[in-house]
C-alpha cells in the first residue's frame, strides 16, 4: 500500500515539475515573441546597453534593470550564503550528539523561519 502511495507521489510530483517547466517555456516564448520584434526595430545591443527608459520619446535601454538585478542578487547571496553556512556550523554539533529529541528540537526552531519570511515579505 505504501508503495502505491510513493508512485502516486512521484508522479504527481513529476506532473508537476512538467507543468511547471512547460509554464515558464511558454512564457519566455510569449515574452520573445512580442519583444523580439520591436528589439530588432531598436536594436538589440542598443537595448541591451542603453541606460535610458523613456517609452514616450522611443528610447528603451534595460542596462540598469539588469544591473538592479545583479545588484539584488549579489546582496542575496551576500547575506545567504554565510546565514546558511552558520546554520550548519551550529547544528553539526547537535547532529554528531545522536540525540534525537535535541534534533528534533532544533529542526523545529530552523522550520519557523520560513513561515515567518513570508509574513515579513506581505508586509
Amino acid at each position: 500500500m505504501s508503495r502505491i502511495k510513493e508512485m502516486a507521489a512521484r508522479v504527481i510530483f513529476a506532473l508537476a515539475a512538467c507543468i511547471s517547466i512547460l509554464a515558464v517555456v511558454l512564457i519566455c516564448l510569449f515574452l520573445f515573441a512580442n519583444g523580439l520584434p520591436g528589439m530588432m526595430e531598436i536594436g538589440v545591443w542598443d537595448f541591451l546597453t542603453g541606460t535610458r527608459w523613456k517609452p514616450g520619446n522611443d528610447i528603451y535601454g534595460i542596462l540598469p534593470m539588469i544591473l538592479g538585478s545583479a545588484y539584488v542578487t549579489a546582496g542575496a547571496l551576500l547575506i545567504g550564503v554565510p546565514a546558511g553556512l552558520l546554520c550548519a556550523l551550529l547544528y553539526l554539533p547537535v547532529q554528531l550528539t545522536g540525540n534525537a529529541a535535541l534534533q528534533r528540537q532544533q529542526q523545529e526552531i530552523l522550520s519557523l523561519r520560513t513561515p515567518f519570511a513570508a509574513l515579513t515579505a506581505l508586509w
